[in-house]
Formats: structure tokens, sequence, C-alpha cells
């Protein structure tokens, strides 16, 4: 099994099943067809959008604890027709009387209404439209009693234009790095999730279609561009695709930042000697260094469930691009 077979089985075997994606669809739907039927809400609500990693396709399978698995988190946006006059607190608590109707375990969070059901936690996130669905939408902060301008679409749309600009390649690497992220975990959660996504986006290798080469020279990249941020002790302004002026790493203090920047820093090297070794077996165990037992074992071509042209047919982006989802598709 050549390098490239190996990362694709991983990726294959990281991908959510479809049980998970359906009960996310599901989820959203139910959601959507609640709201939009409701007696008084109906009134109030102009859309329901997925959003998050599911819509993004950066989702990587939920988390096994005990042998069970996790439930998939699902980020879902609900447009209304509230006006910046509406108080935030009151937005948030009207969906969230109309929500316990339905769902019996919700619970109010500062932008969020979050529901946990049989097979998804959703976060159900209320946004206005002030000036028509097409125009700027603004969140809810009960905290901060504000309306924070937000931009769900933007990201969306930045994470799909990233991945045509880098031959399908941007939205795999992700989920090699969000699982990176999960088997190399630091004292603290973040950051992780979409800002990972982002640090991925502005140091993507551009000249290799190799994963595990792409894998590597992105973190070696990342090594380089963040080491003046750990030198001067500050963390680094990584612009909201949706929200230009803010950054994604705000709220990260720069000790969570040093500690994946450590992270990184030290599989860089690891990466980098698994990619140069010519001996599979050693080239594996590293491998497995960066990415756990799941990465795959090597084996010759003969003997390979996997052979490479079979993994990149079994797994969603193959070695030729293809034509990308709509923008109104589910792919994850």
């Amino acid at each position: 099994m050549s390098k490239q077979s190996q990362f694709l089985k991983l990726l294959s075997d990281i991908e959510p099943s479809r049980t998970t994606k359906s009960n996310c669809v599901t989820a959203h739907t139910n959601l959507r067809i609640f709201l939009k039927n409701h007696t008084t809400y109906k009134d109030i609500h102009l859309d329901t959008m997925l959003s998050g990693s599911y819509r993004r396709e950066t989702a990587i399978r939920p988390k096994a604890q005990n042998g069970v698995i996790k439930r998939p988190d699902v980020d879902v946006v609900i447009v209304t027709n509230y006006d910046l006059s509406d108080s935030p607190s009151e937005v948030i608590d009207d969906l969230y009387n109309v929500l316990k109707d339905k769902y019996f375990n919700i619970t109010k969070q500062t932008r969020s209404i979050g529901i946990t059901t049989a097979n998804v936690d959703m976060d159900a996130v209320p946004v206005i439209a002030p000036y028509g669905i097409d125009g700027t939408w603004y969140i809810a902060d009960r905290d901060l009693d504000e309306w924070l301008i937000t931009n769900p679409r933007g990201q969306i749309e930045h994470s799909t234009t990233t991945n045509t600009n880098n031959n399908y390649r941007y939205k795999p690497l992700v989920k090699l790095f969000k699982w990176w992220r999960r088997e190399n975990p630091t004292i603290y959660k973040r950051p992780k999730g979409y800002l990972l996504e982002l640090m991925v986006a502005e140091n993507i290798s551009k000249n290799n279609s190799n994963y595990a080469i792409l894998f590597t020279e992105t973190l070696e990249s990342m090594v380089d561009k963040y080491s003046i941020n750990i030198l001067l002790d500050i963390v680094p302004f990584i612009p909201d695709p949706g929200v230009p002026n803010n950054s994604v790493l705000n709220g990260i203090t720069s000790e969570q930042f040093k500690a994946l920047y450590k992270k990184i820093e030290e599989h860089a090297i690891i990466s980098r000697q698994a990619l140069d070794t010519e001996d599979g077996e050693e080239s594996t165990k590293l491998w497995k260094k960066v990415f756990g037992n799941e990465f795959p074992v090597s084996t010759s071509s003969s003997n390979s469930l996997y052979s490479e042209q079979n993994a990149s047919t079994n797994f969603n982006f193959p070695n030729k691009p293809l034509k990308p989802n709509g923008p109104n598709g589910f792919g994850k």
C-alpha cells in the first residue's frame, strides 16, 4: 500500500457514517418543518439552514466513548424577521419557548439554544436579517446584550472556493488535521474545529496532490508562519472569511495557541521523517505517532484491500477533480 493509499484509507475510515449524516439531515429537516409550520413562529421564521462542519463538508466521525458513538454536533441557523431594535435576549427566549414544546432536553446558551436528541446534539442559532434575507445578518449575544454581524454563508462559500482552488484537496486535508488534533490533544480544548480549518486554509501547500506531502508541508508552513507570534507571545490574526475584520482566534489565549503550536512543531518533524523514509514499516510506525492507531498498516499492493484506484473511488475526494456540489447541497 502506497502512502497515498494509506492516507485515502484513513480518510475513508474517519468519514462520518451514512447513518450519522442521515441523522444530521433529519434533525435539521424536522426542525425546519416545525418552525415553518408553527402557529406563531411561522410569521417570524424566514429560513433555516444547516451550518457548521457538516454543511462545510469538513466533519469527521464522532468520537467513541466506552464503545458508544457520541452524538454528532449539528449547527442550524434560523433566519428571522426580528430587527436591531429587538432585544437579543428576548429573541433567544422566544425561540426557546417555541422549541420547548417539541424538544424535552433544551438549554439556553449565549448565542443559541442547545438541543439534545437521541441521535444528534443541535445548536439552534437565531439570526436576524433586518435588511432582507440577502442582506447582512446579525447574531444575538445574550451576555453582551448586542447584535453582532455574522455570515455563515460567507464561511461556507470560502470553504467551497478554497477546496476548488486547491484541486479539491482542502476539505480532505482539513479532516486529516481534525483527526490529528483529536489524537494529539493539549491541556486546552481550543483552538480546534473551524479555527483549525482556517489555519489549514492559510497554510495549505498548493504544489502537491499527495496527502502525505500536503499534510507535512502544511504543518511546516504553520511552524514558519506562526513562529513570529510565538516569539512575540501574541496570538495571530486570522480573519473570519464571513466577517474579515474579525479574527477567528479572538478569545484564544497565547498559552492556548502556544500549546497547539508545540504540537504542530513536534509533529512536523515526525511527519517529515515518515515522509522521507524508504522503509514502509518505519514510515507507518511514524505516521501512527501522528494519527494514532487508526492509520492503516502498509501492505504490498497485491495483498491490499485498497488499491490507489479503489481507495480514490470509495472516498468522496478522488484523485481527479469532480464538479463540486451546489451551494444548497448537503455533503456531510
